[in-house]
């Protein structure tokens, strides 16, 4: 990510979905905040880690154009 372009605003939030019966796993949503610092294009690569740390194959990349 070039850091010129975009800054992440905060720290990634994750909100579980609803689990009534408490099972571990049972997924959710993280979102990330950033803001435009100027005109240009970065690629955005997001990668996932389990919470003990342990990064698995699982990827995402984006570009992102940022317009003024």
């Amino acid at each position: 990510m070039n850091s010129g372009v975009i800054q992440q605003t905060g720290p990634s939030v994750y909100v579980s979905d609803p689990n009534p019966e408490q099972l571990i796993g049972s997924g959710g949503k993280t979102t990330f905040d950033f803001k435009a610092l100027t005109a240009g294009e970065t690629d955005l690569k997001l990668n996932y880690m389990s919470p003990a740390n342990v990064q698995s194959e699982t990827a995402f990349s984006i570009t992102v154009p940022v317009d003024q």
